[in-house]
């Protein structure tokens, strides 16, 4: 069938870019961004990864923990030391002065709570990120908030990919371009009431 044909040529162009030699640390490089300043999440990339190669995904989820939690530690140090500089840029293209506003209150009531949800939840991490550096959150408690949360969040992709992996291939090859097309709409839908909080 001619779609078939044309599905299974988006897939192995899908399969191509996640088996390039260097896919290991350009996952630890998004991971990185993705804690400062990258739109979308790391999790379709490792899950994608994951699939391809389950012995492995247990490796990959590591590498993603490893790197947002370096991503954060610089995310922390930009708003700590150059936030006043950054500050305007950040505003136009990161997040607004009122959702700044809004994480600095939640970060008062509740720091550790704050980071640990947004590093185990959806919510856009480089906000908070940023954030606490910016309004000088405590640090220790900051960094296990992250290790806990990110290692609560990935972690457990990397062990369903590891067992189930093979049976996932079958059917990403086989919806792949219909689950491309919902991961897209549920970006969307995100950043919309991202925007919108």
């Amino acid at each position: 069938m001619p779609y078939q044909k044309s599905q299974n040529i988006y897939y192995n162009k899908f399969k191509k870019i996640l088996n390039n030699k260097y896919n290991k640390e350009l996952l630890f490089f998004l991971s990185i961004l993705e804690a400062i300043m990258f739109p979308l999440p790391i999790d379709p990339l490792l899950i994608g990864m994951g699939i391809l190669k389950p012995k492995k995904a247990l490796l990959y989820s590591w590498i993603v923990i490893a790197g947002t939690i370096v991503g954060a530690i610089i995310a922390y140090g930009l708003g700590l030391l150059v936030w006043q500089y950054i500050e305007s840029w950040v505003y136009t293209y990161i997040f607004s002065p009122e959702k700044f506003k809004y994480i600095s209150n939640q970060f008062h009531e509740n720091s550790f709570l704050t980071l640990f949800l947004a590093s185990f939840t959806p919510i856009p991490f480089k906000v908070f990120t940023l954030t606490a550096g910016a309004i000088k959150a405590p640090f220790i408690s900051y960094i296990l908030a992250c290790v806990v949360g990110r290692i609560c969040r990935f972690l457990p992709q990397g062990i369903v990919m590891h067992f189930y992996g093979k049976k996932a291939g079958v059917f990403l090859e086989k919806y792949f371009n219909y689950i491309s097309i919902i991961i897209g709409l549920l970006v969307v839908v995100g950043v919309v009431i991202f925007k919108y909080l």
